[in-house]
Parts: C-alpha cells; sequence; structure tokens
C-alpha cells in the first residue's frame, strides 16, 4: 500500500504539533531500573585479590565505582552478582564498566564474562565480552558499557572477572540497570522494483538485535522502492522508538539520510510522521548505526522505505525495532531507584512534505543560529541567518529531498531531512 500524506494531514499535524511538543518535552524520561542488592566472591587461592567498595555497583550514582583486583601471575577469579528488584524476561541490561588503564578493548576483556540468573539457576547464556556487547566510550576509552538483550526470566547477572584478563590496572564497576523494551512483533513488506527482494524479514522481528533483514535493490536505471513495515503489538504515542540498521553498500549515515524514508502511522491510516535527523553511528563500525526518536503521534508500526535509483545504496538491514516506554519523572527515594534521563534537545521541521515553507519547533537555541540547506550530494543550496521560525525556501529550489540543518552559537549542528514538493 502506497502512503500519502493529504494536505489536510499536514494541515492537522502543524496545528498539533506545538502542543505535542509541549506535552512530550513533560514525558521524555526513560525507565530505568538500577540494581538494588549485590555479592562478590573470590574463586581460588589469592590473598591480594579483592573487591574494594562493592555497594558502589548498586543504585543510580553513575559516578562511583566498585573496584575488582586480581593481581597478575595470580591463578584466580571474582564473580560479583548484580540483583535486581523483581524478574523481567524482555529488557536490555547496560554495564557501565571502566579501567584505570589506558582504553577498553575486547583483547583486554578477554576473561570477563556475564550471565544471567532467575534466582539461583542459570539460563545458561554465558557469553565472553565480545565486540557484539562491548561499547567503547566516545569521548572516554578508558571506560565503556557491556550491554545485551535478554529473553529469558532473570533477576540477576553474574559479571566474571578471571586472571587471564590483562587488566593489570582491574575492573572498575560504576552501575547496572535494564530497560524495558517492546520489540516489533511481526511485519510485512512491499517490493515495487523488478529484482529488489526483502531477505530474511522476520530477523527484523523479536529480540535478537544481531541477526538482520536485508532490503537489497539491484542496480537499475529507474526509480523505484523496496519497503519494510515493522509491527508492534499495541497502539501507542509517546514512546522512545529505536531501530538497529546497518549497510554492506556505504557507510550508514549517506545510506540513511539520503536514500531511506522512515515513518511511523496506524496501519491504513494516511497520517503518518517523518522520522529524520536521530543517526548514531557506531563509534566501531561506520556501516552500522542506531536511529532513536521521541514519537508524539499514534503508530503500531514503523515503515523504512529504501528508495532506487542508479547511484543509490544497494542495501538496507534492519536488525531490530523496539519502543520504550515514557514516563512522567521519579523522585530518586533509594539505591534501586528509576533513574530520570535529562531532556534531549530537539528540533522539529513542520509540515514535512512541504511546498515551500517549513517552521522549526523544539528546545534548539535558535539565537544567532545559522540556517543551511543541502541537496543529496552535498552541495549547499541555500544558507541563512535565523531571522525566525518560518522560513521560505527559494523559489528556484527543485522538488526532491535536502537536508536542512541549524548550527548554533554554540557551534552544535542539528539536521533534518526535507521533502520539498512542487
Amino acid at each position: 500500500m502506497k502512503i500519502y500524506v493529504l494536505a489536510v494531514c499536514i494541515l492537522r499535524k502543524a496545528m498539533l504539533l506545538p502542543l505535542l511538543m509541549f506535552i512530550a518535552s513533560t514525558l521524555v524520561y526513560a525507565q530505568q531500573v538500577y540494581v538494588s542488592s549485590q555479592s562478590s566472591q573470590i574463586y581460588g587461592v589469592c590473598f591480594a585479590c579483592s573487591v574494594q567498595d562493592p555497594e558502589n555497583a548498586i543504585g543510580s550514582d553513575e559516578s562511583n565505582y566498585a573496584f575488582m583486583r586480581i593481581p597478575l601471575g595470580a591463578f584466580a577469579s571474582i564473580e560479583q552478582t548484580l540483583i535486581f528488584p523483581s524478574v523481567k524476561t524482555y529488557s536490555k541490561v547496560v554495564i557501565g564498566i571502566g579501567t584505570n588503564q589506558a582504553g577498553l578493548s575486547v583483547q583486554l576483556l578477554g576473561g570477563v564474562s556475564v550471565e544471567t540468573f532467575n534466582g539461583n539457576v542459570s539460563n545458561n547464556d554465558y557469553r565472553i565480552v565480545n565486540n557484539e556487547i562491548l561499547k567503547i566510550g566516545a569521548t572516554d576509552p578508558s571506560k565503556g558499557t557491556i550491554e545485551f538483550t535478554t529473553n529469558k526470566p532473570y533477576d540477576r547477572i553474574v559479571l566474571r572477572f578471571t586472571s587471564g584478563v590483562g587488566l593489570n590496572g582491574g575492573l572498575q564497576i560504576y552501575y547496572t540497570y535494564q530497560l524495558d523494551k517492546v520489540y516489533a512483533s511481526s511485519e510485512t513488506r512491499i517490493i515495487k522494483c523488478p529484482g529488489c527482494s526483502v531477505q530474511n524479514p522476520q530477523n527484523a522481528v523479536g529480540p535478537n538485535e544481531n541477526d538482520f533483514s536485508k532490503l537489497i535493490a539491484p542496480s537499475s536505471g529507474s526509480f523505484y522502492s523496496v519497503e519494510q513495515a515493522l509491527h508492534f503489538p499495541n497502539e501507542k504515542t509517546f514512546t522512545k522508538l529505536v531501530i538497529g540498521v546497518g549497510s554492506d553498500s556505504k557507510p550508514i549515515d549517506q545510506v540513511i539520510d539520503k536514500e531511506v524514508k522512515i515513518n511511523t502511522n496506524i496501519t491504513g491510516e494516511v497520517l503518518v510522521e517523518l522520522i529524520m535527523g536521530r543517526l548514531k553511528k557506531d563509534p566501531q563500525d561506520p556501516y552500522k548505526g542506531v536511529i532513536e526518536f521521541i514519537t508524539s503521534y499514534p503508530y503500531d508500526q514503523v515503515v523504512l522505505n529504501l528508495s532506487v535509483s542508479p547511484n543509490s545504496a544497494r542495501d538496507l538491514k534492519i536488525h531490530y525495532a523496539y519502543q520504550e516506554n515514557v514516563y512522567q519523572p521519579v523522585t530518586v527515594a533509594s539505591a534501586n531507584a528509576m533513574k530520570t534521563v535529562p531532556i534531549e534537545k530537539v528540533l522539529t521541521v513542520f509540515p514535512n512534505p512541504t511546498t515551500g515553507s517549513v517552521t522549526l519547533q523544539g528546545n534548539v537555541d535558535f539565537t544567532d543560529a545559522d540556517i543551511f540547506i543541502n541537496n543529496t550530494l552535498g552541495k549547499e543550496v541555500f544558507r541563512s541567518k535565523f531571522r525566525s521560525k518560518t522560513i521560505d525556501l527559494p523559489a528556484t529550489l527543485p522538488g526532491g529531498i535536502y537536508m536542512l540543518s541549524v548550527q548554533t552559537k554554540d557551534r552544535e549542528i542539528y539536521t533534518h531531512k526535507i521533502i520539498l514538493t512542487r
């Protein structure tokens, strides 16, 4: 089914958006449930082995840490069991770690492992820390996170640190939290071009974040598209929507910015919410990334459309899509608190698509900002100082896809893809 955004729907969105932005600004607090208790155990004969300040791994304070130390030459291992307040199944676990050495790496952490338990019963999901679950800090490589998804009931994580690890400076454990997720539960696809396909479509559904579906578009002299819709169990409005994407053809930012359209909507309805400008590239792999977006309209599906043209990418990988509920702020009353996450800066452009004028909304500081627009080839076609939140696009611009960027006086840049229809 082809989705058309009717003029009346665009007008309706333009009228409602200021109200929705105000409501959303009070709701973008994601629920993170931190561990509430812990225990530790040292195995082997090692008088110099220790777990210092083990209680620092508990609760929402992410600045202090527990410290596991095994001296070089010792044959021992240390376990710290990190216990949550209740049993959960589908969630994301994030463990903040660090070292006194120059930087983290998979080689350095080769003997660190994680395993989930339901009470004292193992879920048999023991795993060594590898590139799939280790995320190294972009600004401080001596810190990072171990991140993985659970699909069995659990209430505790066992973190093991063995003498085979090259961490002479020991291992720091800052925090551990779980994040509720609702994954897409089914999918449909529309293939509009000869030779196009969607490989392994079911791999985009469910909690496995490592496998993927693959939208493939062979080289063509014509303009076509292939798309996949990922359906969620229930209709929701204010959520954080997270989509894992990748490509074998180009760095993922080039694919998403220029050749992919993403929108949410209620299945079968014409009013859609375009998702733009929220890609976070994987610092270890430029061909992978994550799209994060706070939704403001009811939806039960997200649709990813790969456009096919003579110069376009040839594939798009979709690893997963999930929703995180958003909550009103809560007061931190104890160590097993639910942490509130600061509101991120948001730039919204509407109407989009547009016939010539767009209005900027959001909590970005527009004072003395620069506005500039590039075409899909990266060429700048418009530049102006910020004078008004309503911008009239030059009449000389033909219809098509453009990138509108706002650069603040603090040199922060916010970019949105806009569609000009003339």
